[in-house]
């Protein structure tokens, strides 16, 4: 199968912030938890995606849940964040 190409470089473009910053910031934290959900959905697994950005694997499992979960809420800064990567989606 097939998967885009897709790089952290292009989801800071499209977001506009820096998703690899260490921040607390609640819209920060937010659209790393989305990039990574954009990079899973490519093809890319929770382990190679930890290591991309620095982090466990057990936390990039949660964070594509909350998300997904966030997303299925309706959550307005979970969906307008998704609206920009979901040009990434298969």
């Amino acid at each position: 199968m097939e998967y885009k190409k897709i790089s952290i470089e292009d989801v800071n473009k499209l977001l506009g912030l820096d998703v690899t910053m260490d921040s607390r910031d609640s819209v920060v934290i937010r659209a790393k938890q989305g990039a990574w959900l954009c990079f899973f959905i490519n093809g890319y697994s929770y382990s190679e995606i930890g290591r991309m950005f620095g982090s466990s694997e057990s936390n990039i499992r949660r964070g594509v849940d909350r998300f997904e979960d966030l997303l299925k809420q309706g959550d307005k800064l979970t969906v307008e964040l998704w609206q920009k990567l979901k040009v990434y989606e298969l």
